[in-house]
């Protein structure tokens, strides 16, 4: 008999190229059948679903956990994500998540980042240190490694070393772009593809490099950034939708740590320093990610002012930097029938916008995207990319990972990993977790 037989609902699994009602019968946490109308008395347990629709579970592929994780993790299972992967995560924190029983059912992986004076040495260490760092990466059961200019810039001359040594053992590689020579913006994607110099790389949020800081409209050089993408085929890119980034308030000697605040200080009128952070703060520029009813929240004004202080500046900021227009134009791009920028991500977990249903399924409803397509960018592209083979798809012999949406709410209702429920409603009900790496 199966473990489960799920019944009454529309599949979407672009992947097998079915869309319509189907039902699924799970055994030992894996898809053993997919047709309409199975025996129901051939289940041990039946869930009825009718109205609602059935995808793989879907993969977030940026998110950051290690710090608030026990949060991160909560607010990652309940908008009803499946897998997940820290685009900058401590291993150690990490694993230990999951020991301790924080990771609510969810699949994680994890890239471990690049940052000078902390796993690297400086800003130009020398080539020996990279492939240490390389090969340390690959021992701790990283998924790859991530380089994160904007935030903390590298010599231009290390990008180019450590995109050429992942390239050649075959580790995945993925920058945050900006160099000690460019921001991070479209000059900085430019100068960080000529250094790929045709060796794979994945382009986090393209759409933060299209802000306007070069004075362009944001949606022109969302243009730019397009063609760039398109016209490299080493290359594959991401977005997010959301207005709002993220980013560090931490400062130091009154000035903050990461180069991406400055820039966000400097675009709405602020000082670049701690006091300009306190004055945006004050203002509602300045989004404090500050912990409110087992969440992460973003919040401003004297309260969240002290929260920030209190933490002695080591807290998330978020700012609303992000063009709408330029984020939509590059989510939805295609160059013969093929999405420019392969996957949809929301650069969530502990950063408050965790997003990728909600705003998926809007561009559905405004025609946008169609559903299978939005599953292809949240599913099946983030499946390929990360050797996943058995996620990402719901075909037999598929890992029982399920999310299954109300397209009338625009909201996850149900999800599934390996045929252990995660969420119910809204309500996260999972346990354990698996780690997806060495």
């Amino acid at each position: 008999m199966w473990d489960l037989l799920i019944t009454g609902a529309n599949l979407c699994d672009p992947a097998n190229g079915i869309e319509a009602r189907s039902d699924l019968a799970i055994e030992a946490g894996k898809i053993v059948k997919v047709a309409p109308d199975l025996d129901q008395s051939q289940a041990k347990k039946v869930i009825a679903l009718p109205g609602k629709v059935i995808v793989p579970g879907l993969i977030d592929v940026h998110v950051h956990l290690s710090t608030h994780t026990e949060l991160g993790f909560e607010m990652v299972a309940k908008a009803g994500i499946v897998t997940v992967i820290d685009f900058a995560g401590d291993g150690k924190t990490l694993k230990a998540a999951l020991a301790n029983g924080e990771g609510r059912g969810l699949n994680l992986g994890f890239l471990k980042p690049a940052v000078p004076q902390s796993t690297i040495s400086t800003v130009d260490p020398p080539e020996e240190e990279l492939e240490t760092f390389v090969e340390e990466t690959q021992r701790e059961g990283a998924l790859g490694i991530k380089m994160l200019g904007g935030h903390h810039p590298i010599s231009p001359a290390t990008v180019k070393a450590l995109i050429k040594i992942a390239a050649r053992d075959k580790v995945f590689i993925a920058s945050h772009v900006g160099t000690t020579n460019y921001g991070s913006n479209i000059e900085g994607l430019k100068e960080t593809i000529e250094l790929a110099a045709g060796n794979p790389l994945y382009i986090a949020h393209l759409q933060s490099y299209c802000r306007g800081q070069t004075g362009k409209d944001p949606s022109l050089e969302a243009i730019e950034a397009l063609e760039l993408i398109k016209s490299h085929s080493n290359l594959i890119a991401e977005s997010y939708l959301s207005p709002f980034n993220g980013t560090s308030g931490r400062c130091e000697e009154g000035i903050p740590k990461s180069h991406v605040t400055r820039t966000c200080l400097k675009f709405g009128g602020f000082p670049e320093t701690e006091e300009g952070i306190r004055q945006a703060i004050r203002a509602g520029y300045a989004h404090v990610n500050m912990p409110s009813g087992g969440e992460l929240i973003k919040a401003t004004g004297e309260k969240a002012q002290i929260y920030w202080e209190r933490q002695k500046t080591n807290t998330r900021l978020s700012f609303p930097v992000n063009s709408a227009a330029a984020a939509v134009k590059i989510a939805t791009a295609k160059n013969n029938g093929e999405f420019i920028a392969k996957v949809l991500s929301t650069d969530g977990g502990t950063i408050p916008r965790n997003t990728l249903v909600e705003d998926g399924l809007a561009l559905v409803r405004l025609g946008a995207l169609k559903l299978a397509e939005f599953v292809m960018k949240a599913a099946l592209n983030p499946a390929k990319i990360f050797g996943f083979k058995t996620k990402g798809h719901l075909g037999v012999g598929a890992d029982a990972d399920l999310t299954v949406l109300d397209l009338a709410r625009g909201k996850a209702y149900l999800s599934m990993s390996q045929g252990e429920l995660i969420m119910l409603d809204g309500v996260v009900v999972g346990r354990g977790g698996k780690f997806l790496g060495g």
